[in-house]
């Protein structure tokens, strides 16, 4: 509350900070307008005062004015962001503070508003979750198992493939050593295989694994797999982690031990060879790799269906040809030469070896070739089996997520570098230093607008480039209204502009062979903007000819933006050294400043005192070391004369009022000069701000804790989709099979055989639809509800579909009939329904009875339990309730108590279980009425 003197307070007073304050009176029209609320909204005082509040920005807000007055006459105060716009239409998101204000009688006068803009802080919040997505869909979209640590060795990142692989989620893997969850094996001496990644740490070298290395999971299911291991570097080359890239390669090794085991099989039961290349030719076409068989020669022996269809060519023009002559000489490939020419010939096998070439019908592709000499029996030549995997839109994914990481790299060491700098051409020189450091561009340069009309550019800054370019292309753009120049067009346009390839791009011919002799291949030209106004632009090349996805664009207009935040706070920095002086030129005349001066030795005693401090504090002079303003003073005294530092700046309370002081020590007269400026009013501004402050931020902790939860249960779905359908497929394909051998077989064991099949592909098929159950679980959606109303109806519900059954049902909630809760009321309904429906089901169709009860705790939370006099829980089975899948009846599916916890869980409650064998069990839930997190 705030109660007045009668007058109308000095808004000018309020210039401080550029704080935005203005009142208005009980009928909603502005009487008061500061330099603060000119500044945001582009108001002068005179087009602001007399106009109504909603006239003047038509603010969004959820009250009518007359009933938000009204509120706030009621309570004195109010607190709450505003959707705001401004003289030139932009919007502004402010969090604003209203306080009453009365007249010397004590009725309402009228509303001071205290607005603070926090647009920035909204978009700044909002790009960062949008990064952070961006990261986490990147990392989780590679095929293969990604593990990344620190310099320790401890896990940090464990994308969605690896957590499959280790049965580690990332919660459990985080922090832990990297031997831990990467526990690997040698395939044949069963011993512990030393992790890569130590060796990587140690050296900084990229280390893969040896042959034939088996790793163990969580749940001790081994998968023969293959891996690299590559270290993270800093900007300057400092090894700050390790990554490893995994994947399972079990089914290769089995296929190749497959066919192993068959060419044994041939030479043993010395079968015909046409039958024995049916039989081989018909296990290498249902391998999904491409495989090509040849000769001593080099010459195509086979090839398997895939081939084929991967590389768009055709049988007659493929066997018997030599490798290199395939494809009008596609396959002539310099390192496929080193690969069978020099390297095969003195191994027998090889794996990983990475080929990247440019095929006519397929585009440029990355390979993985494992190779194998193949000797076959009676002394027949031997072949050479070469597999293929394409390994293209793996790499593409990594080069794309080193990319992210680098962009936010940059951003983080810009904002940091703005603490660090003294000027503005110092910081504009060193983020371009950082992006082509931190990206890999290969130049980065910085221009301004300039000119009456903001119509020509000129460069201020750049890196990277050694020869020049920026002088041989022209140092000033003259017309920028004009011109086609991707920098022009930023600016004159205030979006980004992209050139994908300088080769081809028509636009840019004027400049092109000059960009080309310093091998500049695409570019991209982002506005830098103040107020939504261009005043400058970002220019970034590339030496490879890039895409630009929108989520690195993105990436770099965030990082533009926080560029053109830092040069106009380093004039705005400037400007306030600026006014700093002016405030001691006013200082000079003394006499006239309505702020309190004086000069004072170490003594105490005062040498001078203008008007204003007499008026102020007419008993300073009294006792001056006593009084308040000089407080601390002898200390000061020792501190400055000692010092290079001659002024000293601190706040403070002088009857029950805020000074800035400035204490500026004299050294010809030995003597300290005080000035002191009132600022009372922005301290407490200041005060209530940073409580706004802290609410705004609890609620943004809040709404990200929920967005990461959604995140959460939506990945949990497009995973138990995506393993539905590779399930199901085979499932399909096993059950058909079955089908068809039971009709031409009638051998009784085999049919034995067969129902065993049909059962667990029925009992595979049910684990998935249970998976599938369990991931459609969304996040709640609160509303008022009335508890007692929610368990009465999960009562009737279950009482329904036993009421055969000779089992009695009771209920104690009287307490609790009035009580309502913030909950949802459908995810809460499901789980008391499921409670009280297993409690049913432990009596198995006996006598029995179901005690539900309800009650208050401490006024702030509900507990409800209920209670069976079923067959109990064994304590061997008591650890297992809440695991998936696990139930203890014939048609469960294991899902309903994990649903049940989950689902209390995000109600921030909880759920036990007591029970005796033999006796019966009691569930309790807990839920607090209001969410935790307010």
């Amino acid at each position: 509350m705030v109660s007045g003197s009668g007058k109308e307070p000095d808004m000018e007073q309020l210039v401080l900070e550029q704080d935005v304050i203005y009142e208005i009176n009980t009928d909603s029209v502005i009487v008061s307008w500061n330099r603060g609320a000119e500044l945001l909204y582009g108001w002068k005082k005179t087009e602001a005062v007399g106009k109504t509040a909603y006239e003047l920005f038509k603010t969004e807000f959820h009250l009518r004015m007359y009933e938000f007055i009204a509120e706030t006459v009621k309570n004195y105060i109010w607190t709450g962001e505003l959707s705001q716009f401004k003289r030139d239409g932009t919007g502004v998101i402010v969090s604003s503070h209203a306080i009453l204000h009365r007249d010397d009688d004590g009725k309402p006068k009228g509303i001071i508003f205290v607005n603070l803009d926090i647009t920035r802080l909204k978009k700044t919040a909002e790009a960062l979750k949008q990064s952070e997505e961006m990261f986490s869909v990147t990392i989780n979209s590679i095929g293969d198992g990604v593990l990344a640590t620190d310099t320790n060795g401890c896990v940090t990142i464990l994308n969605q493939v690896a957590q499959e692989l280790t049965g580690w989620t990332q919660r459990d893997a985080f922090g832990k050593q990297v031997d831990k969850v990467f526990n690997i094996i040698n395939y044949d001496s069963r011993k512990p295989a030393a992790v890569p990644i130590m060796e990587t740490l140690k050296f900084g070298t990229v280390k893969g694994l040896a042959n034939h290395t088996v790793l163990i999971s969580k749940d001790k299911s081994e998968r023969d797999i293959a891996d690299s291991c590559a270290p993270i570097k800093d900007r300057e080359g400092k090894v700050i982690g390790a990554v490893l890239v995994f994947r399972d390669v079990t089914e290769r090794m089995q296929k190749d031990a497959a066919l192993e085991k068959t060419r044994l099989e041939l030479a043993a039961t010395k079968i015909s060879e046409d039958a024995a290349r049916e039989y081989a030719e018909s296990l290498i076409d249902t391998i999904r790799e491409p495989l090509i068989a040849l000769d001593q020669d080099l010459r195509v022996v086979s090839v398997s269906r895939s081939f084929y269809e991967f590389f768009r060519v055709k049988p007659e023009d493929t066997v018997g040809k030599l490798i290199y002559d395939l494809g009008n000489k596609q396959w002539d490939i310099p390192k496929l030469r080193q690969l069978l020419e020099r390297i095969l010939p003195q191994k027998t096998t090889f794996d990983n070896y990475e080929v990247e070439h440019d095929f006519d019908f397929i585009g440029r592709r990355i390979m993985l070739l494992n190779a194998r000499q193949i000797i076959r029996a009676a002394g027949k030549e031997s072949i050479i089996l070469l597999a293929i995997e394409d390994v293209t839109q793996r790499r593409n994914s990594e080069y794309i997520l080193t990319k992210f990481n680098n962009a936010l790299r940059a951003i983080s060491n810009t904002n940091q570098a703005l603490m660090h700098v003294k000027s503005e051409q110092e910081y504009i020189n060193k983020v371009c230093r950082i992006i082509v450091d931190d990206c890999g561009m290969k130049m980065v340069w910085v221009g301004f607008t300039s000119g009456n009309n903001q119509r020509s550019l000129i460069p201020m800054a750049e890196a990277g480039d050694e020869g020049g370019y920026l002088k041989k292309l022209g140092k000033t753009w003259t017309n920028i209204s004009e011109g086609n120049h991707p920098a022009e067009m930023a600016v004159r346009m205030g979006k980004t502009v992209l050139t994908f390839n300088i080769n081809n791009d028509v636009n840019f011919a004027p400049w092109r062979t000059e960009a080309l002799k310093h091998s500049f291949a695409s570019l991209m030209a982002i506005p830098l903007k103040s107020d939504n106004k261009t005043f400058g632009v970002l220019m970034v090349y590339s030496a490879q000819q890039e895409s630009y996805p929108d989520a690195e664009v993105k990436l770099f207009e965030e990082l533009a933006y926080d560029l053109s935040y830092g040069i106009i706070m380093i004039r705005m920095r400037k400007e306030k050294t600026a006014v700093e002086l002016e405030v001691k030129k006013i200082a000079a005349f003394p006499k006239l400043d309505p702020n309190p001066i004086s000069e004072i030795d170490s003594t105490g005693k005062l040498y001078y005192i203008n008007p204003a401090f007499k008026k102020m504090f007419p008993d300073a002079a009294k006792n001056t070391l006593q009084h308040p303003w000089f407080e601390g003073i002898s200390g000061i005294f020792v501190n400055l004369k000692g010092s290079r530092k001659k002024i000293i700046k601190r706040d403070i309370k002088v009857n029950n009022k805020y000074y800035l002081q400035t204490m500026v020590y004299i050294p010809a007269e030995e003597t300290i000069r005080t000035y002191g400026v009132d600022v009372t009013k922005k301290i407490n501004s200041e005060n209530e701000i940073k409580k706004l402050y802290t609410h705004m931020e609890l609620k943004v902790q809040r709404r990200t804790s929920e967005l990461l939860a959604s995140k959460h249960l939506a990945d949990l779905g497009t995973l138990a989709a995506t393993v539905a359908h590779e399930l199901r497929n085979p499932l399909g394909v096993i059950n058909l099979a079955s089908y068809n051998i039971r009709k031409k077989v009638k051998d009784k064991d085999l049919l034995k055989h067969l129902a065993s099949i049909d059962k667990k592909v029925t009992e595979s098929g049910q684990i998935i639809n249970n998976l599938l159950v369990y991931s459609r679980m969304k996040m709640p959606e609160f509303e008022m509800v009335n508890i007692h109303t929610l368990i009465s109806e999960s009562i009737d519900n279950v009482s329904r579909h036993f009421e055969d059954k000779k089992i009695k049902i009771s209920a104690m909630m009287s307490t609790v009939k009035k009580v309502y809760m913030w909950a949802d009321p459908l995810q809460i309904k499901e789980v008391f329904t499921n409670i009280i429906t297993n409690a049913y089901q432990a009596i198995e169709g006996k006598e029995g009875k179901v005690t539900v009860k309800a009650a208050l705790i401490s006024g702030r939370r509900i507990k409800v339990s209920v209670k069976d006099t079923g067959i109990g829980i064994s304590k061997e089975d008591m650890g297992k309730m809440f695991k998936p899948f696990f139930t203890r009846k014939t048609k469960g599916t294991g899902l309903g108590l994990l649903i049940c916890r989950d689902m209390i869980k995000m109600h921030d409650g909880t759920i036990g279980i007591v029970s005796t064998y033999g006796k019966g069990s009691t569930f309790t839930v807990t839920l607090p009425l209001r969410r935790v997190h307010g």
